[in-house]
């Protein structure tokens, strides 16, 4: 199963992201696109936490693949 349109509490959601993905695990589903609304008011809130996630992301990528 998939969602491909879901929203977070940072649109019109209820759940934060990693809650919502929790429960898509939980459900089974395989994929899940959360697409929430941005715009002007939340776009600078939006990308700086992108941007953080990433770099979060490299770093653990590097530590996995260095074996640490």
């Amino acid at each position: 199963m998939i969602d491909l349109h879901t929203h977070s509490l940072f649109s019109d959601g209820v759940l934060i992201p990693a809650e919502l993905v929790q429960r898509a695990r939980t459900k089974g589903y395989e994929a899940l696109a959360i697409t929430d609304h941005a715009d002007p008011s939340n776009l600078d809130w939006i990308i700086s936490r992108i941007v953080r996630f990433c770099e979060d992301l490299t770093r653990k990528a590097i530590l996995r693949w260095s074996g640490n």
